[in-house]
């Protein structure tokens, strides 16, 4: 990769909002019927549970970054265990990863296609690819101009979160509380859906080479956009909880969820309700395609890093930089395989929150255990009790994905299964070259 001045690398500020704007967004508004349905009031104890049994992970990744600011996923596992661990780790997060930014354009898509009447009479995947292509487009420029576009997004994402605990302090209900309506018995489940709802942490990993003082913030930009996002996540999904009650158990998907916040809020002014959530309509879409322009943003350097270390086939080809300094071939192999998602779930969410949940959690156990491996051969400070009870997390993340697969059927896994099988007769290949 070229040279980047200092003036043009990321500052702090800058890395957070990149993991903001991936964290906070379609997760959260998607997994709002969801979650109550599955468990009724104990959604937000879903976050707050996960937000305690992801900390040894975040700790551990912000760790690595700090022993490797320009490494990435590949560095973090091929130091202390192999060059394929390396491969393994970086090629399941980059494949992995993109399918979480399909939920996000399918399910903008859809939301935008309620309010703007001329987009309700033109095929959803249709929709799907011209924004995906918009957004390979804006990818080829430069890395400030991604971070403009992101700073847009992030603020439009904040409407509908700050109207949803507002709305809270007036509707909210105790009784919504009650015993009765937790339900306890589907809760496992729940895991790899909050998961796919916190999972964005580790994106400035990818363009920590990118980040001024990348040893030093690179872990900050992940520790302070880690604590914002689980904290949004939990006041959110309590919040709608104690407005709506076992209402929102039957809202059925996520599209009939604000709707009837709105009207009970608005109820005596219906049509201020309606007006409202086109509005709502338009910040959670908005919302939807910051989260997955900061997923494509980020996500094509780690294919980068793997040509770099001439993984894939054609490495020169994927090292080529444009006029802005981007690896242009890797931004579109990102629209390839998005493509391969679209058309191969149908946007279906549940699969796709499966596929970015279980190719993540494979790269942060190879990571981990990276970390571990360092610390028993003493080659870093870390107590290694860190990289344990961060292996415990993968642990549970992958009994969890294991179990929905189990429960919602294995399309996904094939899908993902196949990209993954590419994946290493291309290691292999090019390992005999």
């Amino acid at each position: 990769m070229s040279h980047i001045k200092e003036s043009e690398k990321l500052s702090l500020l800058a890395a957070i909002f990149i993991n903001l704007n991936i964290m906070v967004g379609v997760g959260l508004f998607i997994n709002t019927s969801i979650l109550a349905n599955i468990v009724g009031a104990a959604g937000w104890v879903s976050y707050t549970a996960l937000a305690v049994l992801l900390l040894p992970l975040i700790l551990s990744i912000a760790k690595l970054v700090n022993i490797y600011p320009s490494g990435g996923f590949y560095a973090y596992a091929t130091g202390e265990i192999g060059s394929f661990a390396g491969f393994a780790s970086s090629w399941s997060y980059f494949t992995g990863k993109l399918a979480s930014a399909i939920i996000m354009i399918h399910a903008s898509m859809l939301l935008l296609q309620q309010i703007i009447a001329p987009l309700a009479n033109i095929n959803i995947f249709a929709l799907d690819i011209a924004v995906l292509s918009l957004f390979i487009a804006l990818n080829m420029l430069h890395l400030k101009t991604g971070q403009s576009v992101q700073t847009v997004f992030l603020v439009m994402k904040l409407i509908p979160i700050i109207f949803v605990t507002f709305s809270g302090l007036f509707l909210f209900s105790p009784s919504h509380y009650a015993a009765a309506n937790f339900d306890w018995s589907q809760f496992v489940t729940t895991i790899p859906l909050v998961l796919y709802a916190a999972i964005g942490f580790e994106a400035t990993t990818s363009l920590s080479s990118n980040i001024k003082d990348a040893h030093k913030n690179g872990p900050r930009a992940i520790l302070i956009s880690y604590a914002i996002v689980m904290t949004i996540n939990i006041l959110y999904q309590f919040f709608f909880y104690g407005s709506l009650g076992p209402e929102l158990q039957h809202a059925g998907s996520f599209l009939n969820a604000f709707p009837l916040l709105l009207a009970k809020f608005f109820s005596n002014t219906p049509e201020i309700a309606t007006k409202a959530q086109g509005i709502f309509n338009i910040a959670i879409a908005s919302s939807a395609l910051g989260g997955a322009f900061g997923v494509i943003f980020s996500n094509s350097w780690n294919l980068h890093t793997l040509a770099k270390n001439k993984h894939v086939l054609s490495s020169g080809t994927f090292l080529k930089e444009n006029a802005y300094r981007i690896p242009y071939a890797c931004v579109l192999a990102e629209g390839l395989i998005c493509a391969v998602y679209i058309f191969g779930t149908r946007g279906n969410q549940i699969p796709l929150q499966q596929i970015a949940a279980f190719g993540c959690t494979i790269s942060y156990t190879f990571s981990i255990l990276g970390l571990l491996f360092l610390t028993m051969r003493n080659k870093t400070n870390t107590s290694i009790w860190l990289p344990i009870f961060g292996l415990i997390n993968c642990g549970v993340f992958l009994v969890s994905c294991a179990h929905s697969f189990y429960k919602h059927g294995t399309q996904s896994l094939y899908i993902f299964g196949t990209f993954m099988l590419i994946g290493v007769i291309m290691y292999l290949y090019t390992k005999t070259k």
